[in-house]
């Protein structure tokens, strides 16, 4: 399906077993080795691990970077720790 309209669309898919196939359809778009997952606190500790599974199976190396939770992470101040982090461990 499509989500969006006009220029700002993009695909989105919905379905059971889609965490565990993520790998193969990143893999479709991503051609490069490493790839970061951002979470927060809450969702990290539900789908965090099969997640890397699935991009480890489909040859990604993976970062996990785990946000907290809330509105208040919704910052530049936080986009620029997430983008130092992808740097130092590039």
């Amino acid at each position: 399906m499509q989500i969006g309209g006009g220029a700002h669309r993009y695909p989105a898919m919905v379905g059971a077993g889609l965490v565990d196939r993520l790998g193969e359809y990143a893999r479709k778009f991503l051609h490069r080795e490493r790839c970061a997952i951002i979470s927060d606190g809450n969702v990290a500790p539900l789908l965090a691990k099969r997640v890397i599974q699935s991009l480890a199976s489909a040859d990604f190396r993976t970062m996990l970077i785990t946000i907290p939770a809330g509105e208040k992470s919704k910052t530049l101040k936080q986009a620029g720790a997430i983008c130092d982090q992808m740097i130092t461990n590039r």
